[in-house]
């Protein structure tokens, strides 16, 4: 009976362990911006990684979506400049369905299926539309475009951090 209660014991310790809260501030250390991993992560302090990784990436479908619905509004309003509409196209092209969209809602359920490197492929994917969106050759943008593509690009950087920590284990 004695080897049974070790063995339960030791059973229960590895379940316990492999769902330990995780450190947030080392997550965060490797972020872009710290300080805005920090804020993101910590209302989820003592989550698991994978509950970590959900919750980020539910975070960066919302902010894609409305990273779109904002490029449809200012695709209607930058009727007077033609490089600002052309711009606010691209990117639109760059966020929507085929593109970032498509590659958040491929990750979510390549983490439902537990293959991290899969969802490291797709995040490394919205994070280069983000960019391409936020060129260098992009005309001067002073609307709410090159925030919210910036918080696209930053939670989807958290995102990343984490599931290559979930590939690891």
């Amino acid at each position: 009976m004695s080897r049974l209660s070790i063995l339960a014991i030791v059973f229960l310790f590895c379940i316990a362990s492999s769902n330990a809260a995780v450190d947030i501030q080392a997550i965060c250390q490797k972020a872009k911006n710290p300080t805005f991993c920090t804020n993101l992560l910590t209302p989820k302090a003592g989550g698991d990684l994978s509950s970590l990784a959900q919750y980020t990436l539910d975070v960066t479908r919302t902010d894609v979506s409305n990273t779109v619905s904002l490029l449809k509004t200012l695709i209607g309003k930058s009727g007077v400049d033609p490089k600002l509409q052309t711009h606010y196209k691209e990117c639109l092209d760059h966020f929507d369905e085929e593109q970032a969209l498509g590659d958040v809602l491929e990750a979510i359920q390549l983490l439902k299926s537990l293959d991290y490197n899969g969802v490291s492929v797709h995040l490394s994917a919205v994070m280069t539309d983000v960019d391409e969106c936020l060129s260098d050759e992009s005309p001067p943008d002073n609307s709410d475009l090159p925030k919210s593509a910036e918080t696209v690009y930053q939670v989807s950087q958290i995102s990343l951090i984490i599931s290559n920590l979930l590939a690891q284990k």
